[in-house]
């Protein structure tokens, strides 16, 4: 189809190449559109184009066939349209509309929750339904992405890998500049945590708590029960470096080869016989309180040095004796005599001992007054 022509010498009617039908006018020479038979012909065939096109037939009587024409097209064309005020309900197929536009039917549901309204996701969604069972025979250096993991048989976890105990147990995954894994045993509250950076994972750390205490050895100390020590420094079990009294009060001692074993005081303690008991001992002591003032009293080491503390009879001696003669030796006591019986003669003899005092550590002969 194409616009009726413009005769020469002729403006366009509504424009530029928008030529329309006119009268003519004999004056100008203008000739009427109808006399234009071309145009007309044009105009004609497609009109009757729509209308046989649509499987209508031509009928003279009828003057509202190219509407009927264009309605039949657009419905055997597009048999199928939506309709707008039926806001999609006259889709057929639902399913396969909503998968076309990647949609997601309202019956799904996360974690058991319907997407038919709002929905909230709780702990217990994430701790409950999205924890990862960890499989047979698998090395836990591969589980990286952070998460929940458990495992749940302890024969599955004696024949992974990297574990820090062959145990089932859960696993906890966390991300940071690298990647940290804590492993919670099963049966009791151990866990572990290790790190892996750089490409590098450090070894199994145990985590202490009241029910998993540290041993002496694993903080590097002497154990103990309350009372005495139950460790010994450098191995030598009988010169430890400290004890615990009974008030749990700690007593340092000299470092192992510079103190004396137990037996080795035993050895140098003064017999209970021959020593004074603390009753006797008060019986003779100053009483606390009443000391002199200071210059006005000995020191121990003075006292010591000037108090007699025993007494003894020395080494026996021999003394003749002469008639008519008188002896006396210093120091001397006279512990035997014998009488040989002559007339005269030097054949008599005393024995002798010197008496000794000790003072000080020292034993001193008695000097004659």
């Amino acid at each position: 189809m194409h616009r009726i022509d413009t005769p020469t010498a002729q403006a366009d009617k509504f424009g530029p190449g928008k030529n329309g039908f006119t009268n003519g006018d004999p004056a100008t020479g203008r000739r009427a559109t109808d006399l234009n038979s071309d145009m007309w012909d044009a105009v004609q065939e497609e009109i009757c184009a729509v209308i046989e096109k649509s499987g209508l037939a031509l009928n003279k009587d009828q003057h509202d066939q190219l509407y009927s024409a264009i309605i039949k097209i657009i419905t055997s064309k597009i048999p199928d349209a939506l309709i707008r005020s039926k806001n999609l309900s006259d889709v057929v197929d639902k399913v396969v509309a909503l998968a076309n536009l990647n949609g997601v039917p309202k019956t799904t549901t996360v974690n058991g929750h319907a997407l038919s309204g709002n929905t909230s996701i709780t702990a217990q969604d994430i701790f409950n339904g999205q924890a990862v069972g960890i499989g047979n025979a698998q090395d836990l250096n591969s589980y990286t992405t952070p998460g929940l993991y458990y495992q749940p048989a302890n024969a599955a976890a004696g024949t992974g890998k990297n574990y820090p105990e062959s145990v089932a147990g859960s696993l906890e995954v966390y991300k940071h500049a690298g990647i940290t894994q804590i492993y919670r045993v099963y049966s009791n509250s151990r866990s572990y945590i290790r790190t892996l950076y750089s490409g590098a994972w450090t070894a199994w750390t145990k985590q202490y708590d009241a029910a998993n205490k540290p041993t002496s050895d694993d903080v590097n100390c002497i154990s103990r029960d309350g009372t005495h020590v139950g460790g010994f420094a450098n191995g030598d079990a009988a010169r430890p470096y400290m004890r615990h009294t009974a008030s749990n009060a700690v007593v340092t001692l000299a470092k192992a080869g510079d103190s004396y074993t137990k037996a080795e005081s035993d050895a140098g303690y003064m017999p209970k016989t021959g020593a004074y008991t603390k009753a006797e001992s008060d019986g003779r002591f100053q009483p606390k309180g009443s000391y002199t003032p200071a210059g006005q009293a000995y020191t121990k080491a003075e006292s010591d040095a000037r108090y007699q503390k025993d007494t003894r009879l020395g080494a026996r001696n021999y003394q003749l004796m002469a008639r008519g003669k008188m002896y006396e030796i210093a120091g001397n006591i006279i512990t035997g005599l014998q009488i040989s019986g002559q007339v005269d003669g030097d054949g008599d003899y005393i024995v002798l001992r010197p008496l000794q005092k000790l003072i000080n550590g020292t034993w001193y002969t008695v000097a004659q007054a």
